[in-house]
């Protein structure tokens, strides 16, 4: 995993600033040119969204702009049938393949570690009480 997590809650609660830190620490690059880069991407990609066109991230993930058609939903609580029009420039991202196996990669990693603490934090128990 990336060193430099320290000082962080967990995967959850990372914040732009924290992603801007560990890319910092990670390539070398100074946090100010990273921030410029991600603003300079957000951009990117919201214009290209809101063209409907889309934007592929090497082996991540693909973003693109969607139309969802128009439609009747209904209250939940009242029943009442409502009409919504089609909206275009809708956001979409879809991960790649190699990225769903990362994940589950990192994930079968991260259940192995906390099995492994468990044991251990079992055994002290089991040799407190021996």
């Amino acid at each position: 995993m990336l060193k430099g997590l320290k000082g962080l809650k967990g995967v959850n609660d990372m914040t732009k600033e924290d992603f801007i830190r560990l890319t910092s620490l990670k390539s070398g690059v100074t946090q100010k040119d990273i921030r410029a880069v991600i603003e300079a991407m957000s951009d990117i990609i919201f214009d290209v969204i809101s063209r409907e066109d889309s934007v592929k991230f090497g082996s991540v993930c693909t973003f693109s702009g969607v139309t969802r058609p128009s439609k009747t939903v209904r209250n939940p609580k009242t029943g009442e049938a409502k009409h919504v029009e089609e909206q275009h420039g809708c956001p979409k991202c879809k991960f790649s393949s190699t990225s769903k196996t990362m994940l589950e990669y990192y994930n079968a990693m991260n259940i192995n570690k906390r099995k492994k603490k468990k044991a251990k934090t079992e055994e002290k128990i089991e040799d407190e009480y021996d």
